[in-house]
């Protein structure tokens, strides 16, 4: 159960109390983005808007300057932490803390603290760890029944953690609002996934199970065909970028 929570300038939601010294320092680091030196933490990814650190079993994730869309609504790390127990039983990396610092409705700073999950990305693991391809078509048909959709489902939104898939970045989960023609949302998803991972005879059986998962009457040849098209004009649309 989360509890309200103000670090300094820093407001939030406390997950789990059991070591607010290392989430004071953590947030101490929220200005520049940083994690303190003196915790030694692991630098692991740095994008543009985000960065994070790995400190054991733990995921120290900050988030730079927000969009004018999040002044309306919940940072970054607030939108993943408060997504964890809405997922169930999809895993995704448990909370610990997340708190965003604003002026005013303008969103400076977020960062959440959460579960590091071990395992290979799903564009890691494709085409090298053949026990993964036949569970990924019924799992999206699992978070896609849950009404579950990534914003753009890419191949480092999945992470092997060595039984079960894990989503990660849920604060890019789709809004409801968002998700009112479910059946051209689920083919521009295969469609981003074909491009990263490229069209093939294993992705199709994947998208087949998916459907047969779902038990969907879809044609599949005419489905998969536009699914195809899709993935080659979003390649096309990045290429201009």
């Amino acid at each position: 159960m989360q509890q309200p929570i103000q670090i300094g300038p820093a407001k939030g939601f406390l997950f789990d109390s059991q070591n607010e010294p290392l989430f004071e320092q953590c947030v101490a680091g929220m200005e520049a983005c940083i994690c303190p030196e003196e915790l030694g933490a692991e630098l692991i990814f740095d994008h543009e808007v985000r960065r994070g650190y790995r400190l054991g079993d733990r995921l120290i994730k900050y988030y730079g300057s927000g969009h004018s869309r999040d002044l309306l609504r919940p940072s970054p790390a607030l939108r993943a932490a408060l997504s964890y127990e809405k997922l169930l039983p999809i895993r995704s990396p448990k909370p610990e803390l997340a708190v965003e610092i604003r002026t005013g409705l303008s969103l400076q700073r977020s960062l959440i603290i959460c579960e590091f999950v071990e395992g290979p990305l799903l564009g890691e693991a494709w085409g090298k760890l053949p026990e993964v391809e036949p569970t990924l078509g019924p799992f999206l048909a699992k978070m896609h029944d849950s009404n579950i959709y990534h914003g753009v489902m890419k191949w480092d939104h999945l992470i092997w953690n060595r039984d079960d898939w894990v989503v990660i970045d849920t604060e890019s989960l789709r809004h409801s609002l968002r998700k009112l023609r479910p059946r051209s949302l689920a083919e521009r998803q295969w469609a981003s996934l074909a491009m990263d991972l490229g069209v093939s005879d294993s992705l199709r059986t994947a998208f087949e199970s998916y459907v047969d998962a779902r038990g969907l009457r879809w044609n599949r040849a005419a489905t998969w065909d536009r699914i195809v098209a899709r993935s080659q004009a979003i390649s096309e649309g990045r290429a201009r970028r």
